[in-house]
């Protein structure tokens, strides 16, 4: 199989879900401002990445969260069918994104920099 160079990151614009004109905004017309989502029903849906920060899912959006600052930053889905789980890297260098619908991708960001590293396809038909 192929293998990526280790310093290769993806480029999100690039394998986002294209939007339908007729009925969703361009991902780029709106901006989340905050958010005062949490979905408490969620199993290991809060993870620890650094001493003041926490990230955790609920629908379409991954919410890292500064306990100190209360300031928010967002990781949006990219498929466009919601945040179905979140995880850390022991080494709390790497955080994946698994997302739902058919045939649903898993999407592994560096931190901190949230930089898309690597994309896992094929993992399952329906998430």
């Amino acid at each position: 199989g192929h293998v990526l160079p280790k310093d290769y990151y993806y480029d999100v614009s690039t394998i986002r879900r294209p939007v339908d004109p007729d009925s969703e905004l361009p991902h780029e017309a709106l901006e989340l401002y905050h958010s005062f989502a949490f979905e408490s029903g969620r199993r290991y849906n809060v993870h620890p990445l650094d001493e003041m920060t926490i990230m955790f899912a609920a629908g379409n959006v991954v919410h890292l969260y500064d306990i100190v600052t209360h300031k928010q930053t967002y990781l949006h889905g990219i498929d466009g069918k919601g945040v179905g789980a979140v995880a850390v890297h022991p080494s709390r260098k790497y955080i994946a994104v698994g997302e739902k619908g058919d045939a649903p991708n898993i999407y592994v960001y560096e931190y901190p920099s949230l930089r898309l590293y690597r994309v896992l396809r094929k993992g399952t038909e329906q998430a």
